[in-house]
């Protein structure tokens, strides 16, 4: 949402009101499947119980229309984006979900190994969950953090970032002990070596 919202402010704020009304569009189309998503996974999609739904309905429906409206056809080929980036936010919920199985494996099958009650089963299921639960702990703080990273990068940058600056050249100097390169540069900067 705030990636869109973003998206929107940028593209009001260099003239393109209509690409602003498709950020738009997109909240409330995300918005729309989540909110649905949520409601199916409840159970709760009886209209005449839960009217609520009408709401959920109204914003899926709004959103693909303001898409339409500002970029025509092409726009419900960017719902499949949406859609595309609201499962990979679920991934994370998966990831988190399968480090707490993984921690309930390691601690029935460590257990098992305690009801046998003779010192070298307990040891070896100390071992086990001292092995076990810190590769667990260390898998549950980089997995999520890495996935959540990407997710920023690719998911939520996308809809404002444009990198349309120059290519980054960190070492101006003349070369002293190398030699260029024969291979034309990758980037269209002259100061590019």
């Amino acid at each position: 949402t705030l990636g869109f919202l973003f998206g929107a402010l940028h593209e009001h704020f260099v003239g393109h009101d209509r690409g602003a009304l498709g950020k738009i569009g997109g909240i409330l189309f995300a918005w729309g499947i989540a909110t649905l998503g949520l409601a199916l996974i409840r159970h709760q999609i009886n209209f005449s119980t839960n009217p609520i739904l009408y709401v959920y309905v109204g914003l899926l429906i709004g959103g693909i229309a303001l898409l339409l409206v500002a970029e025509g056809p092409m726009g419900l080929m960017g719902l499949m984006e949406i859609v595309s980036h609201v499962l990979s936010y679920t991934r994370l919920i998966g990831i988190l979900l399968a480090s707490v199985i993984l921690a309930v494996i390691f601690n029935v099958i460590a257990g098992g190994f305690f009801g046998r009650g003779t010192p070298l089963w307990i040891l070896l299921g100390l071992g086990l969950l001292l092995v076990g639960q810190t590769f667990n702990t260390i898998l549950g703080v980089f997995e999520p953090g890495i996935q959540g990273a990407r997710l920023i990068f690719v998911e939520h940058f996308s809809k404002y970032y444009h990198g349309n600056g120059r290519g980054f050249t960190p070492l101006r100097s003349n070369r002293q002990y190398t030699e260029p390169s024969t291979d034309p540069p990758l980037s269209s900067d002259p100061a590019t070596p």
